[in-house]
């Protein structure tokens, strides 16, 4: 089970804004801790990812680990893999499939 801190708790019982984007980010958060925060970074646009810090009131590279056994489940870390170019992967649209999870190709 994946268990949220308490200040977390306390900044989604306070928050204020549109319900949506404290779910998105209390989803990215358990999606990091379990794929790596990597993966979020392959999810998420750059503007997203700090939306979601700033919601969470943590950065999700300092609460989630970097890469876990299902980091490779996700199709933007499969491909950065391949081409050596994390970043690159990660902020262009030119990898529409960064976005998807699954089994790794062969």
């Amino acid at each position: 089970m994946i268990e949220i801190p308490d200040d977390i708790v306390r900044r989604a019982k306070a928050f204020d804004g549109a319900g949506d984007q404290l779910e998105a980010a209390l989803g990215a958060y358990v999606i990091a801790k379990l794929y790596g925060w990597r993966s979020i970074a392959m999810l998420h646009t750059p503007a997203t990812r700090r939306r979601i810090d700033e919601i969470l009131g943590v950065r999700l590279a300092d609460v989630a680990p970097e890469y876990t056994d299902l980091s490779q489940r996700v199709g933007g870390v499969r491909i950065a893999k391949k081409i050596g170019a994390f970043w690159k992967v990660a902020n262009s649209a030119k990898y529409p499939n960064r976005r998807t999870l699954g089994k790794p190709l062969p």
